[in-house]
């Protein structure tokens, strides 16, 4: 899961970026590791690279500039 954070994606709409992002080519992975009150989504690109779309109004996401 470490990997998954350093590699995600920060947004303030997670949902509409994950069903943009499921247009162009991506999926959602099944993981098995969600806790009870996620503030990210797993998915995978084309290639099978997995990385996490955060959900920056969660309230625990930084986001930076």
């Amino acid at each position: 899961l470490e990997i998954l954070l350093e590699q995600g994606l920060v947004s303030q709409e997670q949902a509409d970026e994950v069903r943009r992002l499921i247009g162009l080519g991506g999926s959602e992975v099944p993981w098995d590791s969600y806790p009870d009150d996620p503030d990210f989504v797993v998915l995978a690109d084309t290639e099978g690279n997995r990385f996490c779309v955060v959900d920056a109004s969660h309230g625990t996401a930084v986001v930076t500039d």
